[in-house]
């Protein structure tokens, strides 16, 4: 058993470290572009969507951050959708007095119960009121610079695309949680940006997402997903692309957004356990393989790992003998060396260095979240924004 176990492993670690090199080497080949020159006239209207659950702390720093865009008043408006708040987020959107906001309740938007979906809902009752050619959504929670609507704006009149999906930046206060949170997070924007780079798997965050109005209507929006309760991004992001179409990664400092790393572990595992549930709905087989892939390799590595602690026995390969501990311990080394050598760069493009001290001490704990996470989001529920979601 611990021989076909650590075979395992090794098959698997060996396809997961090559899968990385061509990540690392596709993220490398991505264009940074900077902020247009100075010359340069926009007229790409936006409106901008801010779903909003009990986020009166967050709101009004967000909404000041777009307010203050570096991009013409009359091309973009805020719509904040909130969704069935219990503390003052309407009241704190209210208090700024700004024309270019507009606050729609999604209890007055919709009638009837709503079992799942709810910020799907929110996005949809915005997108029915928007004025703008294209919709750009994000989180209460984030902050964006000041140049990230001219810098979008640019790339959607170079490049005419149907959708744009840009980096988010996870911050933390120095806490563990916060720094594992980040690094964790830093992985997947790594891997979004080089795969959405090469047309190769459908994934963003909806945190910073844009897309046009009309490719939004022309795939029905959120219908046929819209009983999944996560997923208003990467699912749509699916859809458009079965439909052909143009999908752009703009790689940019001026266009990250900030958002803040978990408070907690409760709060951490409620996230990626959200983020998990939607996998059983991705119908692209490409990006099922890259979840079992690594889903299946990480627990190979945890159950052989065991094993080589109940039973380090030796192998002999042409009279040749090694042990079985070995192995694992190699496995080991090449699974934090692939990955180290892909999270360099992106965390490099992200100003995030500093955090990269801990990357080999969190090596266990990551294997351990992997697996647990992944198999919660497939039969768990988790609690988000004051609800329990099944």
């Amino acid at each position: 058993m611990g021989f076909i176990l650590i075979s395992a492993a090794v098959l698997l670690c060996v396809t997961y470290a090559a899968l990385l090199v061509h990540f690392r080497n596709s993220w490398k080949n991505i264009d940074v572009i900077e902020k247009p020159d100075s010359d340069f006239n926009p007229t790409v209207h936006f409106s901008i969507v801010v779903p909003a659950r009990n986020e009166s702390e967050n709101i009004t720093h967000c909404l000041h951050s777009i307010l203050t865009q570096k991009y013409p008043c009359s091309l973009f408006e805020i719509i904040v959708v909130d969704d069935h708040s219990e503390d003052d987020t309407c009241e704190k959107v209210q208090q700024l007095n700004n024309g270019q906001i507009s606050l729609l309740r999604l209890q007055d938007e919709l009638s009837g119960q709503i079992s799942a979906g709810h910020k799907k809902r929110a996005i949809e009752a915005a997108v029915k009121k928007a004025k703008g050619n294209w919709i750009v959504t994000t989180d209460a929670d984030c902050s964006m610079r000041p140049y990230w609507l001219l810098t979008l704006a640019a790339a959607i009149e170079n490049e005419n695309p149907d959708m744009v999906v840009m980096p988010v930046k996870m911050k933390n206060d120095g806490n563990f949680i916060g720094i594992f949170d980040s690094m964790d997070f830093l992985t997947l924007q790594g891997i979004t940006g080089a795969a959405v780079s090469n047309s190769e798997l459908n994934m963003c965050n909806g945190a910073n997402l844009a897309y046009s109005k009309n490719i939004f209507e022309r795939v029905n929006g959120f219908s046929g997903i819209d009983h999944i309760s996560s997923g208003d991004d990467m699912l749509l992001m699916e859809k458009i692309a079965n439909a052909e179409g143009d999908i752009l990664y703009l790689k940019s400092k001026n266009v990250i957004v900030d958002t803040t790393a978990s408070a907690n572990t409760m709060q951490f595992l409620n996230q990626r356990i959200r983020w998990a549930s939607k996998s059983a709905a991705y119908r692209d087989g490409r990006m099922k393989l890259v979840l079992a892939l690594v889903y299946c390799f990480n627990l190979s590595l945890l159950v052989s790992g065991l094993n080589v602690l109940m039973d380090n026995h030796s192998i002999s390969f042409n009279h040749f003998r090694v042990s079985t501990g070995s192995l694992w311990l190699a496995v080991f080394i090449v699974k934090f060396s692939s990955e180290l050598a892909f999270l360099s760069p992106v965390a490099n493009f992200f100003q995030q260095k500093k955090i990269m001290r801990w990357f080999i001490p969190m090596q266990p704990v990551h294997v351990l979240y992997i697996v647990i996470s992944g198999f919660l989001g497939l039969t768990g529920s988790y609690r988000w924004k004051g609800r329990i979601v099944k």
